[in-house]
């Protein structure tokens, strides 16, 4: 039909033949003859908290596969399926996609690695830090930037707060980036942070009150998540403390979120940029899924809201 050499009023009377007969081509058994899905499968955990799967995140796959002229197809699978040896060529062949984007965090079965690295399935890892073929947020970079911003603003006293202990990269990251940050301002680093699991609400709201009780308490602090930012803001509230007067606060978050009247200074998680290099990364790994393709990491930017001031002691 679309041959140059086809009469045109030959390809008309064919095409109105086929939709006088509701024929609609047959997409499986073009990609069986050319090799190729022109689909790619994206593969989650069945435990979600080792596969965040924000909006932005998809928006950004979907924007660079649509103009790849590429499909999506989602799959979830549990972590015995994953480790099992033939699992994933298995997952090619019936999922009917060229490779896979791997959006599952941390703390996968131990062989899942190796079984990709040995069948050379193409496939790119998302939120995920490996030698090759991944992509994943640089929240060292963001810890830093959360800790300069405050310290531009004059903060001296500055505390890292984190109620969440995970073995995701980005727990020690963000830490990292804070720490290097005070090093190099010639100040000492602040941490506070727990031992064993994430704590609950009630935990966490004693756990900041204890920090900002102190007498030389932080007049500042960088959090590793919003829960523990907004949980800082109830307890120096409860304190008689003003935010940003008497205490700033700089947190990381899909969004700048806003709470008890005001908008968190916030070190956004790049989710589309990353989705969107994810997919272009595997795009250009299934023409050569033999060639490892160096890891690709994306900045955080931070946007200013209205919890960081200078400090007022």
């Amino acid at each position: 039909m679309g041959h140059p050499d086809v009469n045109p009023a030959t390809r008309e009377h064919v095409a109105r033949l086929a939709r006088q007969h509701q024929y609609r081509p047959n997409a499986f058994a073009r990609a069986m003859r050319a090799g190729r899905f022109k689909s790619i499968g994206l593969l989650l955990s069945t435990e979600s908290a080792r596969s965040s799967f924000p909006s932005r995140l998809f928006d950004g796959i979907y924007a660079e596969l649509a103009d790849a002229g590429m499909r999506l197809t989602l799959s979830k699978l549990a972590d015995a399926t994953l480790a099992s040896a033939g699992a994933m060529p298995q997952l090619l062949e019936e999922l009917c996609v060229d490779g896979l984007l791997i959006n599952y965090t941390h703390s996968f079965p131990a062989k899942m690695e190796d079984l990709i690295r040995q069948y050379v399935l193409p496939s790119v890892w998302i939120n995920s830090r490996h030698n090759a073929d991944c992509v994943y947020p640089d929240d060292c970079d963001a810890g830093w930037q959360a800790t300069e911003a405050l310290l531009g603003q004059g903060h001296r006293r500055i505390a890292y707060v984190a109620s969440v202990n995970q073995t995701h990269y980005s727990t020690g990251e963000r830490l990292r980036g804070y720490r290097a940050a005070m090093t190099q301002a010639g100040l000492r680093p602040t941490v506070f942070s727990v031992e064993g699991d994430t704590l609950i609400t009630d935990e966490r709201a004693r756990f900041c009150r204890s920090l900002l009780s102190q007498p030389d308490r932080p007049t500042a602090c960088v959090s590793y998540g919003l829960d523990d930012a907004m949980t800082l803001l109830c307890m120096g509230k409860d304190l008689g403390l003003s935010v940003p007067r008497d205490l700033s606060l700089v947190t990381f978050g899909d969004t700048a979120s806003g709470g008890a009247g005001v908008v968190m200074t916030t070190a956004l998680v790049p989710e589309h940029a990353v989705g969107q290099r994810a997919a272009e990364m595997l795009i250009a790994k299934i023409e050569a899924p033999e060639i490892p393709l160096d890891p690709s990491v994306i900045a955080y930017t931070i946007k200013r809201g209205g919890t960081v001031a200078p400090p007022a002691m």
